[in-house]
């Protein structure tokens, strides 16, 4: 893996899916000082979408791994650089999951019925309405 250019300003958005929510995660990142990785779900405000997971910010830390996020809203990842270092950056993976199962399976004796997507391995979202 080589080293990202200093100077950069990076924005990229994966918009809101009604009924689904997005799932990331960073498994391990490396920045140099003065650079900054942010995640949230609204660029004009410092408040969070609801049923989201808190912003994050990432600026002057060297290292992280195993970061989990979620929203139910838009996900706003930036990335900046200064002119002074290099490092070799971060791979952030990340998947839409649908919040309310669409079908549930049962006859007359037997079913299951459950809170989400992947109950269990994964939350389920603040003010989350299933019908």
């Amino acid at each position: 893996m080589s080293p990202y250019a200093p100077n950069l300003t990076c924005l990229w958005t994966l918009p809101k899916r009604p009924g689904f929510y997005i799932y990331l995660f960073i498994e391990t990142y490396y920045l140099s000082k003065g650079d900054c990785l942010k995640i949230v779900t609204n660029l004009s405000s410092t408040a969070s979408e609801p049923g989201s997971d808190r912003d994050l910010q990432y600026c002057n830390t060297y290292f992280g791994q195993n970061i989990h996020w979620v929203t139910s809203g838009d996900a706003h990842i930036s990335f900046t650089t200064d002119n002074l270092h290099e490092s070799i950056g971060f791979s952030i993976q990340f998947y839409y999951e649908q919040a309310c199962p669409s079908v549930q399976k049962w006859d007359s004796d037997n079913g299951e019925v459950v809170t989400h997507t992947n109950a269990g391995t994964t939350h389920y979202l603040n003010s989350m309405r299933c019908n």
